[in-house]
């Protein structure tokens, strides 16, 4: 039995394998992401597409932006080890205040053995550059912070007569995986998305995940309102 403790977004992974099972891997001839739908923010452009953009341009510039570029020919172990997913993008411009979504929905589809399709919430966390002390960390002008909420698809997939979850591990970025990551302003920023085939077994109960998935963004609205409410 293994725990995984985040600073951010936390959760529990226990690794149960059944006895005596095989592990093989499942091989993917191509996987895509595209964005069905976002909440908040204007002018947002691009759902159903693997790039989605938002907001006013505060300085006349560009709009800030995620996209999400896939991969061909790679394998999904089934033993839990952790694989390649796509490549995520976060464009950070400055955007009117209240211009920002706060959530998108990226759904994953894997062609090849799985042919699936598995979706996961992410969440957007617009920091205002006001801020004397910015609520996602980093120094002004304050970063903007991308976390998955969900780590675990509702979407399970049959292999070999054992049942799986797609799991997001997190984004890596010089070899460290985290859960998620910070975009400096009028910066770029990306990542590996990892992920792994996990059994639903190993999945923490629904009474717990939703808390311990939450628990860092209630934190930082926490800061957040604390810092509204001492100007």
């Amino acid at each position: 039995m293994r725990f995984k403790n985040t600073s951010l977004g936390m959760f529990v992974a226990i690794s149960i394998l059944t006895p005596g099972y095989v592990a093989n891997a499942a091989n993917i001839s191509s996987s895509t992401g595209i964005f069905t739908e976002s909440t908040e923010g204007v002018n947002v452009i691009g759902i159903g597409t693997n790039q989605l953009s938002w907001g006013v341009p505060s300085d006349g510039g560009l709009q800030s932006s995620y996209r999400f570029d896939g991969m061909t020919n790679f394998d999904a172990p089934e033993d839990g080890s952790s694989f390649v997913l796509g490549n995520f993008v976060h464009n950070n411009f400055p955007v009117v205040a209240g211009g920002a979504i706060t959530s998108t929905n990226l759904a994953v589809e894997l062609l090849g053995d799985l042919n699936r399709v598995f979706n996961f919430e992410i969440a957007h966390f617009e920091t205002p550059n006001g801020d004397a002390i910015c609520a996602a960390g980093g120094s002004n002008p304050c970063p903007d912070l991308v976390s998955f909420t969900s780590l675990f698809s509702p979407e399970t997939i049959n292999l070999n007569d054992q049942n799986f979850l797609l799991e997001i591990v997190g984004f890596q970025q010089g070899g460290t995986t985290t859960p998620s990551f910070l975009t400096l302003e009028n910066q770029t920023n990306s990542a590996e998305l990892i992920g792994r085939l996990t059994p639903p077994t190993a999945v923490p109960t629904p009474a717990l995940l939703p808390g311990l998935v939450s628990l860092g963004l209630a934190t930082l609205r926490k800061r957040r309102n604390v810092q509204a409410s001492a100007t």
